[in-house]
């Protein structure tokens, strides 16, 4: 039983470890907009008031 759970840890950790290099070398795609320095948050435009 010891060697199961054994098994399903190094598995676990292993596709873990494997998950992370994936996401840190995958390429990212986003462009980034340099005059929004809030990504993805609404602008916020108010009236104007006398």
């Amino acid at each position: 039983m010891t060697d199961l759970i054994e098994a399903m840890l190094v598995l676990f950790w292993a596709g873990y470890v494997l998950l992370h290099i994936y996401l840190l070398c995958a390429p990212t795609n986003e462009k980034i907009d340099e005059t929004n320095p809030l990504q993805g948050e609404p602008l916020c435009t108010t009236t104007a008031t006398k």
